[in-house]
């Protein structure tokens, strides 16, 4: 006969915490953000959409900083190769910001006010 395991309060508790805070601040390749979509049942509906919105300003943040280190080393006049180390993050950032978007806007539509996983 299989075991069968209970997540504790303070486990649930933990696990929202956690979750939350993966979903605000995880940098554009964290796979701590995908394992937070698949947690997302234990949040509310505005937890979500607040922890997607504290994450967007976190990503353009981190641009804005990308940005400035780029062009403090020379921007366009730097060698192609360099060019391209800075492009690449701010590429998935981009990309990023326009995924939470969508999830922004699928949940509005939804209208939920509930815990998501009812």
């Amino acid at each position: 006969m299989p075991r069968k395991f209970k997540v504790t309060d303070n486990g649930v508790k933990i696990l929202k915490q956690n979750t939350l805070e993966s979903l605000s601040s995880s940098r554009e390749r964290d796979n701590r953000f995908d394992l937070a979509l698949a947690d997302i049942p234990f949040l509310t509906t505005e937890e979500v959409l607040t922890a997607l919105q504290n994450r967007k300003d976190f990503l353009s943040e981190v641009a804005k900083n990308i940005n400035k280190q780029f062009e403090s080393q020379g921007g366009l006049r730097l060698p192609f190769h360099v060019q391209a180390l800075f492009r690449h993050p701010l590429l998935l950032i981009k990309h990023e910001n326009e995924f939470m978007d969508t999830l922004i806007s699928d949940l509005l539509e939804k209208n939920v006010d509930r815990r998501m996983d009812k």
